[in-house]
């Protein structure tokens, strides 16, 4: 019988943790903007002037930039001719809120 190595244990771990579901959709929407590029021949430096902003800020965009947002992956979508598309689908699995959050009856911020 085969054993769990400690990677795939921690995958398994954090495997419904948002943050961890939030990292691996930057990523993959990371990879899809640099694929986009690649087949457009377009450079950091054209995108950045397209989006109006510096060929640093596209960098650190590429890279999995923490802060960004649905407006500026829409922008970016829109600079390359694409649109940036999002869906909810159920999971066979809940994800429970951070205790801070839900124990003291809040919404977590943001529009709901």
């Amino acid at each position: 019988m085969r054993t769990e190595t400690s990677l795939e244990s921690a995958v398994h771990e954090y495997h419904d943790d948002p943050e961890y579901i939030l990292e691996g959709l930057l990523y993959d929407l990371t990879e899809q903007i640099v694929q986009a590029m690649q087949r457009q021949r377009v450079s950091r430096a054209d995108l950045a002037e397209r989006l109006g902003v510096s060929r640093a800020y596209v960098t650190q965009l590429l890279r999995g930039k923490p802060n960004t947002t649905l407006r500026t992956l829409v922008r970016v979508a829109a600079a390359l001719g694409l649109k940036l598309q999002a869906s909810l689908v159920r999971r066979a699995s809940s994800v429970r809120l951070p205790r801070s959050a839900s124990a003291r009856g809040r919404r977590p911020a943001g529009r709901v």
